[in-house]
């Protein structure tokens, strides 16, 4: 198999950690062969199949693992044995780590954060400050934004918004156009 990227010499140290400026080594996707991407801790964190990348500031350590198609850029921060798969998207400052899984054509956003054993799937969007943690499950074509919290073994199947300082704990949901703004479902 012809690989679609390298690691440089260009490195970083976060946390204590070595991690490795990455090139395109050919044209995939939107990615030019030579476009210099974000860093990496070993080449196992991106893999070589797919139109999946690792853009700009980007960080991927540890066990986590960009796959499929899926696009990780700005300054976001993957680690842990988080996986980023399908055609999701995180981006800006957002954090996906521990056990997550991001997939389908899920969007995370902004100052976001995903973890522990969560799941962003379907095309679901989380942004602004929200969170999804502890064993949470967010799909269909949810909304969570501003500073609120699904966790938990929660699952949203959307549409549904949750937003403000709502915060969802531990149910089973399935909507079909609800607006939650900062309730309390514990």
């Amino acid at each position: 198999m012809e690989k679609k990227f390298e690691l440089t010499r260009r490195y970083i140290i976060h946390d204590g950690k070595k991690l490795y400026r990455i090139r395109a080594l050919k044209d995939f996707g939107t990615i030019k062969a030579g476009t210099l991407g974000g860093f990496l801790e070993r080449e196992s964190n991106l893999s070589q199949d797919g139109n999946c990348w690792v853009g700009d500031e980007a960080l991927v350590i540890e066990d986590a693992v960009v796959q499929n198609n899926a696009i990780v850029r700005g300054q976001t921060i993957i680690s842990g044995n988080a996986i980023i798969a399908g055609n999701a998207i995180v981006e800006n400052i957002a954090t996906v780590k521990d056990f997550a899984i991001v997939q389908g054509h899920a969007v995370v956003q902004h100052s976001a954060k995903v973890y522990e054993q969560a799941v962003v799937s379907d095309n679901a969007m989380i942004k602004g400050f929200a969170q999804v943690r502890h064993s949470a499950y967010v799909g269909g074509d949810s909304l969570i934004t501003d500073n609120a919290v699904v966790s938990g073994v929660a699952k949203l199947i959307g549409p549904v918004s949750v937003r403000k300082n709502a915060h969802i704990c531990g149910i089973t949901m399935r909507f079909s156009c609800t607006d939650i703004t900062g309730f309390r479902f514990v």
